[in-house]
């Protein structure tokens, strides 16, 4: 994940929307200390089903940047842990495993990009964390990781795109007609 991907919390079966703000190298989920009833509690404690050593992830709801920090928008990513530690808006531990994508991550606009004017149906469903694309009758998915599934002959040239997003494809199917792009899913505004 990186700083400010919309994100949510797939254990919650009413998820807000929030926003990475910082995701340290070097922390663990059992690095992320906070107390609560007067005993200090960690976020692996929080989290039994993940290892104590998953990778730290810390976010904020919109909800709260909008009522603390309505300029938030303005700030470069990098600059949203520093701006929330100041103003004193409150910051949440998770496990990277635990969190999804409201959108498609920002690793993946790039391909989307030129994905997008050659495929018939493109749509990021959420609920499942993939990018489904749909080309002459065949059905393929991207994961936020970058892997493709899909057997049909466009997967090449999808594994491609995805792996040198900013380069022209050498595959021979380069120019397909867009029929529609539409998005599904439960709606969450980011």
């Amino acid at each position: 994940m990186e700083l400010g991907d919309y994100v949510f919390d797939t254990q919650d079966d009413d998820p807000d929307v929030a926003i990475v703000v910082r995701v340290p190298e070097e922390e663990t989920i059992a690095d992320w200390t906070y107390e609560r009833n007067g005993k200090e509690i960690s976020t692996t404690d929080e989290n039994p089903d993940y290892s104590a050593d998953a990778q730290l992830v810390n976010v904020t709801f919109v909800r709260d940047l909008e009522n603390e920090w309505p300029e938030w928008k303005d700030v470069a990513p990098a600059e949203f842990w520093d701006g929330v530690c100041d103003r004193s808006i409150p910051v949440y531990g998770f496990p990277e495993g635990r969190l999804g994508y409201v959108k498609p991550p920002a690793t993946l606009e790039e391909a989307i990009e030129q994905i997008q004017g050659n495929v018939d149906v493109l749509e990021w469903r959420f609920s499942e964390q993939y990018l489904h694309i749909e080309k002459m009758n065949e059905t393929y998915a991207i994961r936020p990781d970058g892997s493709v599934s899909g057997n049909g002959i466009y997967a090449d040239y999808l594994e491609e795109v995805v792996a040198n997003p900013s380069e022209e494809p050498t595959y021979k199917y380069q120019t397909w007609p867009i029929k529609s792009v539409r998005g599904s899913g439960k709606a969450l505004d980011p």
